[in-house]
């Protein structure tokens, strides 16, 4: 009895080590990126598909800037604010700038991603911010009441902040700001 019980396990370690899936791995559930090839049952058959093109970086940028805004638990009446603003040629007031929506999106990540470092708002401003006299306010827009920033994303981000919170990216009709709420 214990001999037979040997062979077996032996035949399931042998298969299982040959290519056979494990219980583990059969029963393992797949994601969507996986991918799952069905044997192929002629030479047609075997020719690989053509891969699904992948988001540009700046597709991928331009989706997280329309992520949904989480709702603020209490709404200010007013917040004083500062921004870094980086424009597109798209973009409203925009006169004289000729990247692109994408490449704006990408450098106002840039600029994020740079303070994420430890690098300063002022010093991001500085380097990144198209925002006209940004760099000796450092990107001040002052206090603000709902309707005044003149675009609702823009107010929806801005006054979901906490204190002293910076923003994701987020788009405006004006471009791809980064939000620092300071009061």
């Amino acid at each position: 009895m214990m001999r037979d019980l040997g062979i077996i396990m032996g035949l399931f370690l042998f298969s299982a080590g040959c290519g056979g899936a494990s219980a583990s791995e059969s029963e393992r559930p797949t994601t969507p990126d996986e991918e799952v090839a069905a044997p192929a049952t002629s030479a047609t058959d075997a020719a690989p598909e053509p891969a699904a093109s992948t988001p540009s970086p700046g597709a991928k940028c331009l989706e997280t800037t329309a992520a949904e805004i989480p709702a603020p638990i209490a709404i200010p009446s007013d917040v004083t604010l500062s921004h870094i603003l980086v424009k597109h040629r798209d973009a409203t007031q925009a006169d004289g700038i000729e990247r692109s929506r994408e490449e704006a999106c990408l450098r106002a990540q840039e600029a994020l991603d740079t303070m994420k470092k430890g690098e300063t708002f002022e010093a991001v401003v500085a380097s990144y911010s198209d925002s006209e006299g940004a760099e000796s306010t450092g990107g001040l827009i002052g206090k603000v009441k709902k309707g005044d920033l003149g675009d609702d994303r823009l107010q929806e981000a801005a006054f979901a902040l906490g204190v002293n919170q910076v923003s994701n990216v987020v788009e405006s009709k004006f471009g791809f700001h980064i939000v620092l709420r300071t009061r």
